[in-house]
């Protein structure tokens, strides 16, 4: 007798699978139940939840099968609430796997969560599962057991020991090797913040640049081929501003025979250029939608999203991430993410990314979550001594050779599974800092700052310029600041703008008090800011201390890198590689504080000049002309030593020529 990976089984209301008397007329069931033993049974088409004797399909199956595993495809209404269902589904650990649109959603949750309340089992993807057989009640059972032993005799299947094994990948006959799934993670970042995200989006940045993309994949389209799917992902895809380029070199490169998808959220499908749908028509990819919706108003914002793609022709799918969610490391109370400890065969046991490569860097890795923790790992946005279960890991480089490739592929279990779970963990899906989407639909912005009230400075007329830009762009904007004095913001500052002190107890040198951390996490939690903006690293290491780094930081820094990070501790030099932005004013700061801190995301904005048309006593002839410099006298801050000393080489060519100096000793 042949075991065999998988077998369907179609039957129709009509045919009487079982009669209502518990008479089976199943005798092409009973065919084969000498001929073989499937690892798998998949029960589908119609919906087995509209058959009244589905608990008798069961018991039967698990009869003649008992080894068996089996798994019911449902569209999630499950209409029929016999107890007998609930009983046999449970009873042998029957799994259920849920196809459905994600319009019928919440009947989905519904019904799913009381099933799961009943200790039924979710089984969340089907895709690996290889069917060599599948049976309906008119069947002709000679033929499809001939057809059934020519498949068997083909590649990639095999007979070891009367077991029919697929060889997931093998070569093909362009000397290629043929693999079942690709992910190409072409955006680091996500706008969500899922929890438990596979890809760790909500911990990582950027975007991987169109040129990398096309060099990646034309060095591995020489090695391999994805049969089943190629995905484009991240992160969120749609937030590359290259995509429809991308996804035209995609086609071009592995041609029409690779079954191509874009894999997004939905969110973003309503801001996106047009070129992005024509891309995805024009070269006839799938668009993958994974449904995340937690409320009706993110439902209603997703439904009006499909209704644009089907407007457009695209050809789609709906996944319904919103109804169940694998856990797949820890979390400790910061949401910052953890290794499990597990034994690693238990884990690659449980693993349902088996047969999921991730192409990342021009390099091969055998999960899309090992390729995020190694990665993140190297760009600094994940610990190497937290994860050093996976750091150990070598992926495929790009001169590997074909045997390298299936080797490597081939390996079942390895020593870093032990950073996943030992078991199949589903949770309630949710996010772990939870996008604004209320009517309004604000975005809300912290900006923290040292001083406000009062003060003449540049960094208060930049904090006051960006407040009042903001508002006016329709952002929610709340400005906490450390002063002790009674005064007004120096510079105008938009009444829509909420400010707010944070040193109520007008302690001296707050900032380095160990109460701020207490009064900071306060006033955090209760604005519940989608972004924070500060312009002190203190605040920052701070922040990344209380709430990890899934919330949004950007650190702003006028000053040259040498004075502001001259005897700061170590560890607010780590912290720096979480930033998700560090501005900074000129070039020449960039590239000092790459060198102290390579991993840190740095950007240039130089300092706005508001223009003016005012000219002081135009026309009139000086006896003498100043160069004024207003600022605090502080050479390390302000430096106008460079001044005096550029200057000294200069005044005796200009001697009706001065140099004045204003402002507060520093």
């Amino acid at each position: 007798m042949l075991v065999i990976p998988a077998i369907k089984i179609q039957f129709a209301l009509d045919f009487g699978f079982i009669d209502g008397h518990g008479n089976g007329e199943v005798n092409y069931l009973t065919y084969w139940q000498d001929k073989i033993t499937p690892k798998t049974v998949i029960l589908e088409t119609p919906d087995p939840f509209t058959y009244i004797h589905l608990d008798q399909v069961i018991f039967y199956i698990k009869g003649i099968w008992p080894s068996s595993n089996v798994i019911i495809v449902t569209n999630g209404k499950i209409e029929n609430e016999h107890e007998t269902f609930l009983r046999a589904i449970v009873e042998h650990n029957v799994k259920i796997h849920v196809q459905t649109d994600c319009n019928e959603g919440s009947v989905v949750n519904r019904n799913i969560k009381r099933y799961l309340n009943s200790e039924a089992t979710l089984c969340d993807s089907i895709d690996n599962i290889q069917a060599l057989l599948t049976i309906t009640p008119n069947v002709n059972n000679d033929e499809a057991y001939k057809q059934l032993m020519v498949d068997i005799n083909a590649e990639p299947y095999y007979v070891v020991n009367g077991r029919v094994e697929c060889m997931e990948q093998y070569i093909n006959t362009d000397g290629r090797v043929s693999i079942p799934h690709l992910e190409i993670d072409i955006v680091k970042a996500c706008n969500l913040k899922c929890k438990h995200c596979t890809h760790l989006s909500p911990y990582r940045h950027g975007y991987v640049t169109e040129s990398d993309v096309v060099h990646w994949m034309e060095t591995w389209a020489k090695k391999i081929v994805p049969r089943k799917a190629l995905h484009l992902l991240g992160g969120e895809p749609l937030l590359h501003p290259d995509l429809p380029i991308i996804i035209h070199e995609t086609r071009r490169i592995w041609g029409q025979g690779v079954p191509i998808a874009v894999v997004t959220n939905g969110t973003l499908l309503d801001q996106v250029s047009l070129d992005v749908f024509s891309a995805i028509k024009t070269t006839s990819c799938l668009l993958i939608i994974s449904n995340h919706s937690e409320t009706e108003y993110e439902q209603e914002q997703l439904n009006d999203n499909i209704s644009l793609v089907k407007e457009c022709g695209l050809n789609y799918q709906v996944r319904s991430s919103n109804q169940a969610w694998q856990v797949q490391y820890r979390l400790n109370k910061g949401h910052n993410p953890r290794p499990f400890n597990s034994l690693p065969r238990a884990a690659w046991t449980s693993c349902n990314s088996k047969l999921c490569c991730s192409l990342m860097d021009n390099n091969l890795y055998k999960c899309s979550v090992l390729q995020s923790v190694c990665e993140g790992v190297k760009e600094g946005d994940h610990c190497a001594k937290t994860w050093k279960q996976a750091v150990s890991y070598k992926p495929l480089y790009p001169d590997s050779t074909v045997q390298d490739i299936l080797e490597h592929l081939r390996q079942d279990v390895i020593k870093e599974c032990s950073i996943c779970p030992d078991k199949y963990i589903i949770i309630e899906p949710s996010q772990i800092c939870q996008p604004k989407t209320n009517k309004n639909n604000k975005i809300r912005v912290l900006l923290l700052v040292e001083h406000l009230l009062g003060i003449a400075g540049g960094a208060e007329r930049v904090l006051c310029d960006m407040a009042n830009a903001l508002v006016d762009r329709n952002y929610d904007v709340f400005v906490r600041h450390l002063d002790t004095i009674q005064s007004e913001p120096y510079y105008h500052i938009s009444d829509k703008v909420n400010i707010g002190g944070l040193n109520k107890i007008k302690e001296h040198k707050l900032l380095e008090s160990s109460k701020y951390r207490h009064i900071l996490h306060s006033s955090i939690s209760k604005i519940e800011p989608d972004i924070i903006i500060t312009h002190h690293l203190s605040h920052f290491s701070k922040i990344i201390d209380l709430f990890g780094h899934h919330l949004p930081i950007i650190l702003m820094h006028h000053f040259h890198p040498q004075t502001w990070l001259l005897d700061r501790p170590d560890k607010e030099l780590r912290s720096l590689n979480f930033c998700d932005c560090v501005q900074v004013l000129l070039p020449s700061f960039e590239e000092y504080l790459k060198k102290r801190v390579p991993h840190v995301k740095t950007k240039v904005i130089p300092n706005v000049v508001h223009p003016t048309n005012y000219v002081v006593n135009p026309g009139i002839k000086k006896e003498t002309n100043f160069i004024t410099m207003i600022g605090r006298l502080c050479d390390r801050h302000k430096q106008q030593h460079y001044l005096i000393r550029s200057f000294a080489k200069l005044a005796r060519q200009y001697p009706d020529w001065q140099v004045r100096l204003y402002g507060e000793e520093y």
